[in-house]
């Protein structure tokens, strides 16, 4: 557990320096290594390089500065250390997928986004629950709606085994808000008619705050309200809400049961819509 509690520590260090030059011997001392082996620890740990995560979090603020802010853009790139705006535009293009200059002077567009690494951590163990930010892609849903929900669950998975080239997840569960009921959710296959009587409806995909957890209603709590902390303390993305996101009624958070049948203790991943900070 030791380890955990420096590597939220150097973590912390790399959030607090962003703006400056991130000090690899200072790191090494916090995990007691050589600057060798800290970077050999934190890509196995982070799954990405020291450089490649100080790059991603760097870009994926300057991106929100570029949008929200007057800043110049030369001073935005020299003040998330980039010597030139060329160099700072070229980095910019390659993770947001536009310029800066095209940002500044167009509509709202979504720029990617590069979480703070969190650590969660529990009595027993560690939780290894990492908040990440995805986009799903919009699709047609069949849902239960008002029918019996667990003979939906019979009737998708009849669907599903017809289906070559599955990717997961295809099923969610959800609350519906305007109806106060449970719903089960499928992603249907393109040119698939027979729903068997069941609702289908446009889901519009978005951008959702995603963690994994156990299927145990004391767990799934816990992660939950750490995921939404989460959410409420990003300076880059919000709670989506009827307010603020028209499409809210169709993308409400939802839940997937993730691990494949014959485990013991299953996976449950949690999917709250979010949308970027105006």
């Amino acid at each position: 557990m030791e380890w955990i509690t420096k590597m939220k520590v150097a973590i912390n260090y790399i959030e607090n320096n962003i703006l400056d030059n991130i000090n690899l011997s200072e790191l090494s001392k916090i995990l007691c290594c050589s600057e060798y082996e800290f970077q050999r620890f934190f890509s196995f740990i982070i799954g990405i390089s020291l450089y490649e995560y100080i790059m991603k979090r760097r870009l994926s603020l300057a991106g929100y500065d570029v949008q929200n802010s007057n800043e110049k853009i030369i001073d935005i790139a020299t003040k998330y250390c980039y010597k030139s705006h060329s160099s700072f535009t070229r980095a910019f293009k390659e993770f947001h997928g536009v310029t800066p200059s095209y940002v500044r002077n167009s509509e709202k567009i979504k720029l990617n986004v590069y979480p703070h690494f969190t650590f969660l951590l529990s009595f027993g163990g560690l939780n290894t629950m990492e908040h990440r930010i995805i986009e799903l892609p919009a699709t047609k849903m069949a849902r239960s709606g008002d029918k019996d929900i667990w003979e939906f669950g019979k009737w998708w998975p009849t669907i599903a085994a017809q289906e070559k080239g599955l990717l997961f997840p295809k099923d969610f569960w959800w609350n519906n808000e305007k109806t106060g009921r449970p719903e089960w959710l499928y992603a249907i296959p393109e040119g698939l008619t027979d729903t068997n009587g069941y609702e289908v409806f446009d889901f519009p995909g978005g951008l959702y705050a995603v963690t994994t957890t156990y299927d145990e209603d004391e767990e799934k709590t816990k992660a939950y309200h750490s995921l939404k902390k989460w959410i409420e303390q990003s300076d880059c993305f919000e709670l989506a809400n009827e307010n603020n996101d028209p499409t809210y009624h169709n993308r409400y958070g939802m839940g997937h049961v993730s691990s494949p049948k014959g485990f013991i203790r299953h996976q449950f991943t949690i999917f709250i819509p979010i949308i970027n900070k105006m």
